[in-house]
């Protein structure tokens, strides 16, 4: 659940880029999207300083209480005046995959009118919340998602970044035309393979969740961002020996994490230059152990 920490004097640079954006986009207004489940301060300290406008867009569920609200993804507008805020609020986000900026002409209220809906969306025929402002998920879904439903959900937007899971800031894809407001807010569905692309590419981060719960030193030992890179490197891995269960899929990346090195070895780069052909990871192990002497004494 974590991206690696922003860099040192990130508050002076993401103000330089913040008069950056100001300077391209003169006519825009800029928003912070924050996923606030992943730090529910969020919420009640814009409340509590009610210097900078924002919107929850829980806001107009029927269960729109407090705790609700609290886990709400947050639009947040910048503000001169309120700097300060902004970067308090902002360094509730250290190390959490929460953060895009939105720039755009909208009004706040317009933004999140058109925003709303993707909250909670029909996926292949089931109610779903997508957690969209989540920036692990959020260039996955741009990845996946046609023509109209990405005029549909940037509208008039002309810049929207995240943070990538090394806390650098990446553009996402915009359509090349422009969107009117009202023409975005209709109910959105999402079909089956989009689906299932969706559930491929957060494979790697339910694996990671699954090895912090289970052996959390294996993941802690990495940079976030350099242990997603290990288990997606594993789980293609998994794909080259077309291995389907979860098990066999979890245990090629447990042996990853456990051994790094082996990402690098000649002998699985040898491999994985053969042709696609199912493989059982016993198999594998065994291959790699009789076959490579370091390999076979950090397994062993």
């Amino acid at each position: 659940m974590k991206i690696n920490c922003y860099p040192v004097d990130w508050q002076h640079t993401w103000q330089m880029h913040l008069a950056e954006l100001q300077s391209q986009f003169p006519q825009a207004r800029i928003y912070a999207l924050i996923e606030g489940v992943m730090n529910e301060t969020c919420y009640p300290f814009l409340q509590r300083s009610g210097q900078l406008p924002f919107h929850a867009l829980y806001s107009n569920t029927p269960s729109a209480d407090q705790e609700t609200l609290c886990i709400s993804p947050l639009l947040v507008e910048y503000k001169e005046s309120a700097r300060h805020i902004w970067k308090s609020l902002l360094k509730k986000t250290d190390g959490l995959p929460a953060l895009s900026l939105i720039v755009t002409p909208e009004s706040l209220a317009q933004l999140a009118e058109r925003l709303t809906p993707w909250c909670i969306v029909d996926a292949a025929g089931q109610t779903l919340a997508l957690s969209f402002a989540d920036t692990r998920i959020l260039p996955e879904l741009f990845k996946v998602l046609n023509r109209e439903q990405l005029a549909q959900i940037c509208g008039p937007t002309v810049q929207w970044q995240y943070l990538t899971r090394t806390a650098e800031w990446q553009a996402l894809p915009l359509p090349d035309m422009a969107t009117p407001h009202p023409a975005s807010t209709q109910a959105v569905s999402l079909n089956d393979e989009q689906c299932a692309q969706l559930m491929t590419a957060s494979e790697a981060d339910n694996v990671l969740f699954q090895l912090r719960r289970s052996a959390s030193n294996l993941v802690d030992c990495h940079t976030p961002a350099r242990a997603h890179e290990l288990v997606q490197y594993w789980l293609n891995c998994a794909n080259h020996a077309q291995m389907e269960t979860a098990p066999e899929r979890f245990t090629l990346c447990q042996l990853g994490l456990e051994h790094p090195h082996l990402a690098d070895s000649q002998l699985v780069n040898a491999w994985l230059a053969e042709a696609s052909q199912p493989c059982a990871y016993e198999t594998l192990h065994a291959r790699w152990a009789a076959s490579d002497s370091q390999s076979a004494s950090a397994i062993a």
